[in-house]
């Protein structure tokens, strides 16, 4: 079982309001960051707090239910309960709870890391079992989040707490990073030639 924070441990401010969660919720949303992070994942999420109370966002509270760490760690945030704020209007809101990936670009989840969320999905499903959807917050709207390397796990089904053991998925663990690799040298290289062209 993964190390839980409460929001205590890392000195959340208190909320400016709250809403429940929907009753009938559709599954769980996955997000990421979009900054690398190396920092102690307390001090960030603190950080995270301040940056969406604070303008031009002044939402309620830190947007996500719950925020998980490279090390594994769950740390609360509104809590698998309350409402999440993240994922981008009222609707998209009461149908998926947030879970923000402490990672950002560059960086691929560790097995601590979807192991945490696996457990974290099934606690959801625990309470409603009909929210069994697993989504990127790209297939909700458009972004980028919750980033390439979160996609391809999400695609390949490794957050999906009924895939079996993490080891069992070990061998897709590696072959989904070194298919990023692939593709971010597919992207060197045609930007190589691009310049390559342009000066010639």
């Amino acid at each position: 079982m993964s190390e839980y924070f409460t929001r205590s441990h890392w000195g959340a401010d208190v909320p400016v309001k709250t809403l429940p969660a929907s009753k009938h919720l559709k599954g769980v949303c996955l997000h990421w960051m979009g900054f690398t992070i190396h920092d102690d994942p307390l001090v960030v999420v603190k950080s995270i707090q301040r940056n969406h109370m604070g303008p031009p966002h002044n939402w309620w509270d830190i947007a996500y239910n719950e925020l998980i760490s490279q090390q594994g760690e769950v740390i609360e945030g509104r809590g698998l309960t309350a409402r999440c704020g993240a994922n981008g209007n009222t609707t998209l809101n009461k149908s998926y709870l947030a879970l923000g990936l402490l990672i950002g670009p560059g960086q691929t989840p560790t097995e601590e890391m979807v192991t945490a969320v696996r457990e974290r999905i099934a606690v959801v499903r625990s309470f409603q079992p009909q929210a069994d959807k697993i989504v990127g917050h790209k297939d909700l709207k458009p972004t980028t989040c919750p980033g390439p390397e979160v996609t391809r796990m999400l695609r390949a089904g490794m957050f999906d707490p009924s895939s079996g053991d993490l080891t069992v998925t070990q061998t897709n663990y590696f072959q989904i990073q070194i298919d990023g690799i692939k593709e971010e040298m597919t992207r060197i290289y045609r930007k190589v030639e691009a310049l390559e062209a342009s000066v010639q």
